[in-house]
């Protein structure tokens, strides 16, 4: 076998790995946008549950708290009776006098506690309404994810599947390169995403740079694959067909 029989089958091989490649990362990029479409509409809705979960603690605190000032206000309603009657069997100025500060006293914590839950019942009307906000957009989170996740899983399956199949695929089809060249070919693909290039005129057609005349006058030679010496990629030449 010439050297150029010998490269023309090299090329073939890495031209069909490299196809393989190309499809690989196709399929990688479609299972992470598919995963990642789940993972960020799963991500959204444990926040939102996280956060409905804190805004109910503190919604049921609010009303709990409320319930207790109104309780203590009513209480105050009654003590504030019992110190009229009170200041209605006084029997001397100071018991009066006494009574009257008591009852003074008992209205401003009456008050107090009026106004308390006056703004708590503002608080709590502005919590139930955006607890029932997050509600609706954990709602429509939800009927996304499970609008999508059929699909995508299975969709995501299929393309699992494909891939392990262009897995398998690549293996038979590396095992015909020599051990040299397929490492030399995956240190580059790992660097540059693409390892092989194609030159017909002078030019790398991977970084679109000429190429020294006196190296493409070697690579035109086909007898060794060649490496581009600007972007370091397997370099061979491509004769185009002729119309």
């Amino acid at each position: 076998m010439t050297p150029q029989e010998k490269l023309a089958q090299q090329v073939q091989v890495l031209e069909a790995l490299a196809a393989i490649d190309r499809e690989l990362q196709s399929l990688e990029s479609q299972i992470s946008e598919g995963q990642g479409t789940l993972d960020t509409l799963r991500q959204e809705l444990t926040f939102l549950d996280g956060k409905l979960a804190g805004d109910r603690k503190s919604l049921d605190e609010m009303i709990h708290t409320a319930g207790e000032l109104a309780t203590e206000a009513r209480l105050m309603s009654a003590q504030i009776e019992k110190s009229r009657e009170k200041f209605g069997r006084a029997r001397n100025d100071r018991e009066a006098v006494s009574a009257e500060r008591e009852q003074d006293e008992l209205r401003r914590m009456q008050r107090d506690r009026e106004e308390e839950v006056s703004k708590l019942s503002a608080l709590i009307e502005n919590a139930k309404k955006s607890t029932a906000d997050l509600e609706a957009k954990r709602a429509k989170v939800q009927n996304e994810l499970d609008a999508n996740e059929g699909s995508t899983s299975s969709n995501l399956g299929d393309t699992r599947r494909l891939r392990e199949e262009k897995l398998a695929a690549r293996a038979e089809i590396s095992k015909k390169l020599p051990t040299p060249i397929f490492r030399r070919y995956e240190m580059i693909l790992k660097k540059k995403g693409v390892a092989v290039a194609r030159t017909t005129d002078g030019t790398c057609q991977a970084c679109h740079v000429s190429l020294p005349p006196q190296f493409f006058q070697k690579v035109l030679r086909c007898e060794s694959l060649e490496e581009c010496p600007m972007c370091y990629r397997i370099l061979y030449y491509y004769r185009e067909a002729t119309p």
